[in-house]
C-alpha cells in the first residue's frame, strides 16, 4: 500500500497560535492593569485635592464672615480666643459671638437679636461654623493692635486693628490649613 504523504502548506492557513494569542492576553492584561492603577491614583489625588479646596474655602468663608460682621460693629470685646461684637442690622441691633472650642474642636458663632446695643449680652445658641463631619478646628487666635488714621480735616483718630487668624484640618489628613485677615474698627 502506498501512502502518501501530504505537506502541510502553513501559508494559506488563517488564524492565530495558541502561543500568539496567550501573548497577545498577557501583553492585555498588563496594558489594563496599568491603566487600572493609573486611574485609581489620579482618582485619589483629585479627591485629595478637592478635599483640600474645600478646607481652605471653609476657613476662608468663616474669615469672610467674621470680617463683614465686624466692619459694621459699633462695639467690639475681644480676648485671644473669642470675639464679641454689636452692631445694627435695620432698626434691630444684633450681637454676635465668635470663640473657639477646643474641647469639640469647632469654631463656634452665635448671633442674636437684642433690644438695646449691649456688648454684654448672653448667647443662647452656638453653632459651628465648619462642617464638623469633615473639619476639625486647631486654633482661632484674636489679635487686637491699634492704629492712628489722619482724617481729610488733618484730624487723627484712634483705631483698633484686629488681626484673625484660623487653623484647621480635615478630619482624615492632618495637613493643616490657616488663613490670617486683618480688620479695622470703624
Amino acid at each position: 500500500m502506498l501512502v502518501q504523504q501530504k505537506s502541510i502548506n502553513r501559508t494559506n492557513e488563517v488564524g492565530f497560535t495558541l502561543v500568539e494569542v496567550l501573548v497577545a492576553s498577557a501583553l492585555t492584561a498588563l496594558l489594563l492593569t496599568a491603566l487600572t492603577s493609573f486611574t485609581i491614583s489620579s482618582t485619589s489625588a483629585a479627591q485629595k485635592e478637592i478635599r483640600s479646596i474645600l478646607l481652605r474655602n471653609t476657613v476662608s468663608d468663616s474669615l469672610r464672615f467674621i470680617q463683614d460682621d465686624l466692619r459694621r460693629a459699633s462695639s467690639v470685646i475681644s480676648t485671644e480666643s473669642e470675639l464679641r461684637y454689636v452692631y445694627q442690622d435695620g432698626g434691630e441691633h444684633r450681637f454676635t459671638v465668635i470663640k473657639a472650642d477646643y474641647r469639640e474642636h469647632k469654631l463656634k458663632y452665635c448671633l442674636d437679636k437684642i433690644a438695646k446695643p449691649l456688648i454684654n449680652s448672653t448667647c443662647h445658641k452656638f453653632y459651628s461654623m465648619f462642617d464638623n463631619d469633615q473639619v476639625r478646628l486647631v486654633s482661632f487666635t484674636v489679635k487686637e493692635g491699634r492704629f492712628n488714621q489722619l482724617k481729610n480735616n488733618n484730624k487723627t483718630t484712634n483705631r483698633v486693628l484686629y488681626e484673625l487668624s484660623v487653623t484647621a484640618v480635615l478630619r482624615e489628613l492632618d495637613e493643616p490649613f490657616s488663613l490670617s485677615v486683618s480688620i479695622a474698627s470703624r
